[in-house]
């Protein structure tokens, strides 16, 4: 695993569900996230909030994170709309090619996001697959703009994106 990033390591741990640092560290990543969708809202408006789709079955830890940002910074967590259909390999070895393969079509938005204003939450962007998915779908759900925000990028030398649709 590359942790190039210095959040990594205490992110890493904190969703390990074996790990004595489990879900430690959440009330502090919930406050990095709400300081900046906070900034987010007062210079160009945010109106809620959600994570990437937990896998089923697995556990889900960022909810705890996503009410915190929610409540902090006084929008809607929109989290619960936001699911995974169906279960899909871990993402962990895979190349570029094959997590956007290995992602595709696997979450769905239930309701309309019409004119809205999204922020998006993941802990790591790798190559960017999964949260150009999310895009994908909150954007097919009529969003206005979805905002990504992470803790960490592992950088494993590639170019990252702007994602225009």
């Amino acid at each position: 695993m590359n942790q190039l990033h210095p959040y990594s390591t205490a992110i890493f741990w904190n969703k390990k569900k074996t790990s004595k640092a489990y879900g430690v560290f959440n009330v502090q990543f919930a406050d990095f996230f709400a300081k900046l969708v906070k900034h987010i809202k007062n210079n160009g408006g945010v109106d809620c909030i959600c994570h990437v789709p937990v896998r089923p079955g697995h556990d889900n830890r960022f909810r705890e994170i996503a009410e915190i940002v929610a409540r902090d910074s006084q929008v809607e967590n929109i989290s619960d709309s936001f699911v995974c259909i169906r279960d899909y390999e871990t993402q962990k070895g895979l190349t570029e090619a094959e997590r956007r393969e290995n992602i595709r079509g696997v979450f769905e938005f239930h309701g309309t996001l019409q004119g809205k204003r999204i922020v998006l939450l993941d802990d790591i962007i790798t190559t960017g697959a999964t949260v150009e998915e999310c895009i994908y779908v909150l954007r097919k759900a009529v969003a206005a703009i979805v905002a990504v925000v992470v803790l960490a990028i592992n950088q494993i030398g590639r170019t990252y994106w702007s994602y225009n649709q």
